[in-house]
């Protein structure tokens, strides 16, 4: 809590950017930590202008989202480092942080942490440890995880995390689709992407570019999602120039209005 500066992650503008920019430069700051979807247009900002700190960033961590493959490779051309992600919740029943192999660490001694079998997935249940006043009891934190047998060092590595229930699509025969961050890992033209899946199982993927180059990448990504989708799901692309937040300022990466 203390030697923290905070920045705002409703009023980002290029104006705001710089003065963020000169403010880490400043105070000297070498850790940034924030939602993805937050750091990653600042990140864009930052590398578009070839700026580069009088200090160099010795960490980049985010949370509360999941961090994609193409927000990864922006993040580290911004800051020189390497990005890890960290899931956690202000319930604090669980915590799974990135090592520096970026294999997913289930933190032990933070709560207890059970993983349901639900499908090709897992769900985060979790108790916490430490709040006595309000403690939760296998709490269901509507997260899924992809679970492995792996043990590092006495604790359990995650594959991955795919975010809320949700989060995935539906397919016509009742399947559910998810690891779709893989449609831009490799892409060095989009900045960010929202997929938004409609009533009638159609799919709209809003995007806003880096440059106007990105007709390649979004080619790309539209085979990966007919492979992913088994070509089940009718899908259309859209340039946009911006993509709306939710009141906390997340963004969300997959919106699907199947109940």
């Amino acid at each position: 809590p203390l030697f923290q500066i905070k920045f705002s992650a409703f009023h980002g503008n290029d104006e705001n950017y710089m003065a963020y920019f000169k403010a880490i430069n400043d105070y000297g700051l070498t850790w940034i930590h924030g939602y993805a979807s937050c750091i990653m247009p600042f990140a864009s900002f930052v590398a578009q202008n070839g700026l580069t700190f009088d200090k160099p960033i010795k960490a980049v961590t985010a949370s509360a989202e999941n961090l994609y493959g193409y927000q990864r490779s922006i993040i580290e051309k911004a800051f020189g480092v390497q990005p890890h992600a960290l899931y956690g919740l202000t319930e604090a029943v669980a915590c799974i942080g990135e090592d520096a192999d970026h294999d997913y660490i289930v933190d032990e001694d933070y709560s207890a942490v059970e993983f349901i079998e639900c499908g090709d997935y897992s769900r985060i249940v979790g108790s916490n440890l430490t709040n006595f006043a309000f403690p939760l009891l296998r709490y269901d934190t509507g997260d899924l995880a992809i679970t492995t047998d792996r043990l590092k060092n006495g604790r359990r590595v995650i594959e991955r995390i795919d975010g809320r229930t949700g989060e995935l699509l539906s397919l016509p025969d009742g399947g559910k689709v998810g690891a779709l961050s893989a449609l831009f890992t490799e892409s060095a033209t989009i900045k960010e992407a929202q997929i938004h899946q409609l009533e009638d199982y159609s799919v709209e993927i809003s995007f806003v570019p880096l440059s106007d180059n990105y007709t390649e990448d979004i080619a790309e990504a539209e085979k990966r999602f007919r492979d992913r989708t088994k070509g089940m799901l009718p899908v259309s692309f859209k340039r946009v120039d911006g993509i709306e937040r939710t009141k906390r300022g997340k963004l969300r990466y997959v919106v699907s209005d199947i109940k």
